[in-house]
């Protein structure tokens, strides 16, 4: 029975030639295409992964949250978090020094940057010098903020690779020129200082802006403050002792 049903087989085939041809061309291609989505949805992961596994080693990112939140897409209604908060998870890092090494304030803020007649989107972050021990992107020209740029208030900041790339052009060249020249932040006035090595992924910096976070929150927004509780944060950051 299987014999005659295996001679049938294959003259159907020899009888049908060009459909067999079509048949086994359209398994191989959706064979292929599988397999290549399967190694593409693979390396995608596995950058993630990669970033995720970065950022996990070195800090902890302590966010407010809607304490009235059902779910995951009630999860972005965020408040601010207040000096109090600051001032607890400040006392928690000090009692445990063989777990944390710093705590750092962060607001983050959407902008608009521009350099003569160039207009970029980005995001203004306003932080501490202590921010380049949790951050993972290096600083590829120049120096990232210092204790003294924030007791100073200075108008200074290091921008994040593709705000640079857009605003002075890609060469190492232009983005080194950047140093030094003045963009505005939503119409104020600041000084670069340093540019962001590229870094991509979906945690990048590539679109940011740093100024002291004294800077932002007295001289560029100036709306951060809470009567009678001082400066609202959008997250602090806690470095990690893992090496």
């Amino acid at each position: 029975m299987l014999k005659e049903q295996f001679f049938m087989a294959i003259d159907s085939l020899r009888a049908n030639k060009f459909r067999s041809l079509l048949t086994m061309l359209g398994i191989i291609i959706g064979a292929s295409t599988l397999v290549a989505v399967l190694s593409l949805g693979n390396a995608v992961q596995g950058q993630v992964f990669e970033q995720f596994i970065d950022l996990g080693t070195r800090r902890i990112a302590v966010q407010p949250g809607d304490p009235n939140a059902k779910g995951a897409r009630d999860v972005p209604g965020y408040g601010l978090l207040s000096i109090e908060d600051y001032r607890a998870l400040e006392q928690l890092v000090a009692q445990h020094p063989a777990i944390f090494r710093v705590i750092v304030p962060e607001v983050a803020l959407p902008t608009e940057v521009r350099a003569g007649t160039v207009a970029v989107e980005s995001t203004l972050t306003g932080t501490t010098a202590p921010y380049k021990q949790v951050q993972t992107t290096p600083v590829a020209y120049g120096r990232f903020l210092t204790d003294a740029d924030e007791q100073a208030l200075a108008r200074v900041g290091v921008i994040g690779y593709l705000t640079a790339k857009d605003l002075f052009g890609e060469s190492p060249e232009a983005l080194r020129a950047a140093l030094g020249k003045t963009v505005e932040v939503d119409g104020q006035a600041i000084q670069v200082i340093g540019v962001l090595k590229e870094n991509g992924g979906p945690f990048s910096t590539d679109r940011r802006v740093y100024s002291p976070l004294g800077t932002v929150r007295l001289r560029l927004v100036g709306d951060l403050d809470l009567p009678g509780r001082g400066l609202r944060m959008t997250s602090l950051l806690l470095g990690l002792n893992s090496e």
